[in-house]
């Protein structure tokens, strides 16, 4: 990167990662504090129906948003955004059309008021939020980072607002999460409506068969890989209900969704920074393109490391101070699912380039692939082990998942003598940390209390970040003071 990009990259991560702090502590809180009121009965109901919905956003609503930022730089490049906008609405209407049925239908099939509630709400939820999600894609593209996180962040800061009060004053149950949720959107909604008014340019006259059946193809691509990514991180509560009961359900999600969120959100906060310029980068085909993508996998590999190891290491603390007491039980899967969640973090980067260029059969047989793996081995093993090798048969899957789009993919960056050279200390140093860890509790029994356990994840961190520094910092090249 040049200075220019360099400057740009780190003021947009530092945007993202300050409007990151507030869901992320607010997702700290509320999970310490909720699996000690809700049960794990409850949350396994609302994990079912909310996941479900997931899948039906998949399917009508997310890959408008990877249309979104594929065809986003060409049009604005032929001035013909009003085009895109309004068939890319004309879809997202469609879709909200579908979702509406599909709740009618689910409500007439079932008499129990919790699901019942959960339902009407998560509809609500997906109407509101995707509306919101593709704008707030726009103003991402845009590059306007501040505006993003300021939305974001009071989306996240609101609904905890309202959860709480839903709660504690009027004493509702787990339906208040989406409450909160349904709520926020709702009035933001109604802002941007105030704020915006009209999108100049979107007229009945410009929607055009041929650019929907463009958007469709790609969108399929963007759809079948979400569909697979979304049934990798949540078929197994279907499995898990099947064969165990909705307090194992409860139990799996929670400990999953503590895990995944860790990782996932800072995975989400990174990508949100790079995406405009790795999308350009993409679109432009510059000279240096694959020392450029190769940077971006370097920030990522030394930012989220020392995360994963740590959380992973110390998963039995995590969950006692995260969790309440009927949930610490799966502790021990915290570490295949942050792993899992840093794999499909590094497999982005293989992914966004595969669909850049085009080949959509290595992405679509790749998801395929790891799938079919993932619930033939869920169908083996829990039904014989228990719920919590759900957790390993989704890293296991995840790994055959990178393996296919990295070998498939012309950038073979873990053969880059300058990647290898620039995170090897990063691997060494924190594989010293473990081993010191293991030394002191294993081989020579010392009981180190929760207290403890923090301060040498401090330590740790400190020593990290330090070693890292003095061996990448260089003048006019800072990366946050890091790297």
């Amino acid at each position: 990167m040049n200075d220019i990009e360099n400057r740009k990259f780190h003021k947009d991560l530092f945007w993202y990662l300050l409007g990151s702090i507030i869901p992320s502590l607010l997702s700290f809180i509320r999970n310490p504090i909720f699996t000690r009121i809700f049960t794990p009965e409850e949350y396994g109901y609302y994990s079912i129906v909310v996941h479900t919905f997931g899948f039906i956003s998949i399917v009508l609503f997310s890959w408008l948003g990877s249309c979104l930022w594929r065809y986003y730089f060409g049009y604005r490049k032929k001035n013909e955004l009003n085009i895109l906008y309004t068939n890319i609405i004309s879809l997202l209407l469609i879709s909200s059309i579908i979702v509406i049925i599909l709740m009618c239908f689910w409500l007439s099939r079932t008499d129990n008021i919790l699901i019942k509630r959960l339902v009407l709400l998560s509809t609500l939820y997906q109407l509101s939020y995707n509306f919101i999600y593709l704008y707030l894609i726009t103003i991402r593209l845009k590059e306007k980072s501040f505006l993003f996180n300021l939305y974001y962040s009071i989306q996240a800061a609101g609904a905890f607002g309202i959860l709480c009060l839903f709660v504690f004053i009027l004493e509702y149950r787990i339906e208040a999460i989406l409450i909160g949720q349904v709520a926020i959107n709702i009035l933001l909604l109604l802002f941007l409506t105030i704020k915006i008014r009209k999108i100049p340019g979107l007229s009945i006259k410009r929607i055009s068969l041929p650019l929907i059946k463009e958007l469709l193809k790609y969108g399929s691509v963007g759809l079948i890989l979400g569909f697979g990514v979304m049934a990798l991180n949540t078929s197994d509560r279907y499995v898990i209900a099947l064969y165990t009961d909705m307090g194992s359900v409860g139990i799996y999600n929670q400990i999953y969704m503590l895990s995944q969120f860790s990782i996932y959100h800072l995975i989400t906060v990174y990508f949100n920074t790079i995406n405009p310029g790795l999308n350009k980068i993409l679109v432009y085909n510059p000279e240096d393109k694959e020392f450029k993508i190769i940077e971006y996998i370097r920030h990522f590999l030394i930012l989220l490391m020392p995360l994963v190891v740590y959380l992973s290491l110390f998963c039995k603390e995590v969950s006692i101070i995260l969790l309440g007491e009927k949930f610490r039980v799966g502790y021990l899967m915290i570490p295949y699912i942050m792993f899992s969640s840093f794999i499909y973090g590094i497999t982005l980067f293989n992914e966004t380039k595969l669909k850049f260029e085009n080949r959509f059969k290595p992405v679509i047989f790749g998801i395929i692939a790891a799938l079919a793996l993932n619930l033939l081995l869920n169908f083996i093993l829990i039904p014989l082990f228990g719920y919590q090798w759900a957790a390993i048969t989704t890293f296991i899957s995840y790994m055959v998942l990178f393996l296919f789009f990295y070998l498939s993919d012309s950038l073979k960056y873990f053969t880059s003598t300058y990647l290898l050279k620039k995170i090897y200390p990063a691997v060494l140093i924190l594989a010293t940390q473990v081993i010191i860890d293991l030394i002191i509790r294993k081989v020579f029994n010392i009981k180190i209390n929760v207290l403890m356990t923090i301060f040498e994840g401090v330590l740790f961190l400190l020593v990290y970040i330090l070693v890292i520094k003095k061996r990448n910092i260089k003048p006019g090249n800072k990366f946050l003071g890091i790297f």
